[in-house]
């Protein structure tokens, strides 16, 4: 989309454009931006934020928050970041500061499955396999209008596949990187 991931060493050498530019430092967890899967997750972000106004999003096991920083900079207002890391939720919380958006975003320590209950239009989901399978057999999943699944390899997907289908979600799009990695974007036609 229209946004430059910046990490934060690189400041000055840069001009940033506090509008386009997500500043951000991976520390030691998970989410340098660079991962098939996180890249796919920003693709389909781009698709839901280019089409509507989405106010609140929920990250399930955020990392280092990059897609958590993309949904505040396309303009959600509310965006919780779980992840039960602490290190992934110090780091995310440390870039929420580094880009000035605390009035957007918040990083908490918490299991993200045990969160579903939460309102949010937007559910991101960049995460294993079996918290995955709890995620969509959950009530608070169906109440999502968005939902954007990922971190899935081949035998994992199929099974999150079939799965979807025995439900009233509509499969907007699949992406597979590498012949490996599926994201899957989900639209809630009960929203």
């Amino acid at each position: 989309g229209n946004l430059r991931f910046v990490p934060f060493w690189e400041l000055q050498h840069l001009k940033i454009n506090q509008g386009r530019d997500v500043v951000f430092d991976p520390g030691v967890v998970f989410g340098t931006g660079n991962h098939a899967t996180t890249r796919d997750c920003l693709q389909a972000m781009d698709y839901v934020f280019a089409r509507e106004e989405v106010f609140s999003t929920l990250d399930i096991g955020s990392g280092s928050g990059v897609l958590s920083l993309a949904a505040a900079k396309w303009g959600a207002k509310r965006v919780l970041a779980l992840d039960n890391n602490p290190l992934a939720a110090m780091t995310t919380s440390k870039n929420i500061n580094l880009n000035n958006l605390e009035d957007s975003a918040l990083a908490i320590q918490a299991k993200g499955e045990e969160h579903l209950h939460l309102h949010s239009e937007l559910l991101l989901a960049n995460i294993h396999l079996d918290v995955m399978r709890r995620l969509v057999r959950d009530v608070g999943f169906k109440s999502k209008k968005w939902c954007i699944l990922s971190g899935l390899m081949n035998s994992g997907a199929a099974e999150i596949h079939e799965m979807l289908l025995k439900q009233n979600i509509q499969i907007v799009s699949i992406w597979i990187s590498d012949e490996i990695w599926h994201t899957f974007l989900l639209k809630n036609n009960n929203y």
